[in-house]
């Protein structure tokens, strides 16, 4: 499973985009809008909230210590790009994630970055005081 994974994932040779065919200048582009949404922190600590289920305006502030009102206006950023869904639950709103590819999307940077963390030098100013 986990073979499969790393090559839906692109990663090493024979990944998804080896062979691809050639993408426009705007794709690029857009492809590099997209992933600046995830460049804010505030946005990439409500999509990790909504990976574990979905949760309304309130729950999502008090989690993250934000007001209601910035919540809202990440949330609107994050809709407006396909990355969240909002579904009405009586009086409040519960916003999930779009679909799986998001997950896909925060999972795989965290293992990049996981590989990353562990291939750096521990803090040497800390070794040298133990």
């Amino acid at each position: 499973m986990k073979r499969d994974m790393e090559h839906e994932a692109g990663s090493g040779k024979g990944g998804v985009l080896q062979g691809a065919e050639a993408r426009e200048e705007w794709q690029l582009a857009e492809l590099a809008d997209f992933f600046g949404i995830f460049g804010d922190t505030t946005r990439t600590r409500i999509l990790y909230e909504l990976a574990g289920g979905s949760l309304c305006v309130g729950e999502l502030a008090r989690r993250l210590r934000m007001t209601d009102s910035a919540v809202s206006h990440q949330l609107k950023v994050l809709r407006d790009n396909a990355l969240v869904k909002a579904e009405r639950r009586g009086k409040k709103v519960a916003y999930a994630l779009s679909d799986e590819h998001v997950s896909i999307i925060l999972a795989t940077g965290l293992t990049h970055l996981g590989e990353k963390w562990e291939a750096q030098p521990g803090d040497e100013a800390a070794e040298v005081q133990a």
